[in-house]
């Protein structure tokens, strides 16, 4: 392990060095390149960090413009000037700046659902689901297609076997196939749940789209219907 003193010189070398390059260290030994690994790491670390802060804290203060002004959605012209002359000072290039109000809108967002009322909300046209819930119930939403497609493969392979062994198949391999199916249920289920009525009832569908998820839905009753007729009935005793 290289000594604390390495160490020390290596976390001071990374303070204070841009890009490097191999000729700045091709004549230091390995614990010394040991440490300057570790302390480029820390810095990233530490960076990050300090980057995730920094926007958390510039989408406080863009909030708190926007209330300054009364204005908490920030729509105004006069809010949309004073929130566009901080980036202006900053002198971001184009794709820093893109990237960072992007973020500041999302943490925005969320302080909106933090600080206001429901009815708040609902007066001003916002959700009442921040950001991050909206985020996290994309991410429920696709672990539940992801989930019901490998349920959906793994039944269909389960088919696949029943056919090729003309039904054939060993008691274990019967109990897999019910798990599958079970699992398959369950998965088309959850799918069903995550569908978001207050977008399915939004004006952000159009006519078409809003007749398709009618006509999908009754397809799905209708499926449904039929297996649960079927399952009510007792299967016939096996001889």
């Amino acid at each position: 392990m290289p000594s604390k003193s390495v160490a020390k010189r290596s976390q001071a070398a990374v303070a204070g060095v841009g890009q490097l390059q191999l000729d700045d260290v091709k004549n230091e030994d390995e614990p010394q390149l040991h440490a300057r690994g570790v302390a480029y790491a820390a810095e990233y670390v530490r960076a990050r960090d300090v980057a995730a802060t920094m926007v958390k804290n510039l989408a406080v203060v863009v909030y708190a413009v926007r209330l300054h002004r009364g204005d908490p959605r920030g729509e105004g012209w006069d809010t949309k000037q004073a929130v566009k002359a901080i980036y202006d000072s900053a002198n971001l290039d184009e794709e820093t700046r893109e990237r960072l109000s992007n973020a500041v809108r999302y943490h925005v967002g969320n302080l909106q659902r933090e600080h206001l009322t429901s009815r708040e909300l609902k007066r001003l046209g916002l959700k009442e689901a921040s950001p991050l819930e909206r985020m996290k119930a994309s991410r429920a939403a696709n672990a539940s297609l992801l989930n019901g497609a490998r349920a959906q493969l793994q039944a269909a392979g389960d088919a696949g076997s029943s056919r090729a062994d003309e039904g054939a198949l060993p008691d274990t391999t019967d109990v897999r196939v019910v798990a599958n199916q079970m699992k398959l249920a369950d998965a088309a289920l959850n799918i069903v749940r995550r569908l978001d009525t207050d977008t399915i009832v939004s004006d952000a569908l159009t006519d078409g789209q809003r007749n398709r998820v009618d006509a999908d839905l009754a397809a799905m009753q209708e499926e449904i219907s039929r297996l649960r007729r079927k399952i009510r009935r007792r299967p016939a005793s096996k001889s």
